[in-house]
């Protein structure tokens, strides 16, 4: 069971990993966050790699994820 926060990245076009695949594990898991990346694929990351940085830099600088790290290293 995933308990801390979650960011689930995808890209609209994947064929290897489709974004259905995605959209059930953002439900599957509580507290979980989904981001697309229009007209990508598998490599998302590398097609837009700004999108996927400033995706990234925003789940972990939002306060909901600093205060779950927060916690994890305090041994809640």
């Amino acid at each position: 069971r995933v308990t801390a926060p979650t960011l689930v990245l995808t890209g609209d076009e994947d064929l290897i990993v489709p974004p259905v695949n995605s959209r059930t594990l953002r439900d599957l898991i509580s507290d979980s966050e989904l981001r697309v990346f229009p007209g990508t694929g598998h490599y998302f990351f590398l097609e837009r790699p700004q999108a996927v940085n400033r995706a990234l830099a925003d789940f972990f600088l939002s306060d909901e994820t600093t205060r779950a790290i927060s916690l994890a290293g305090a041994g809640y």
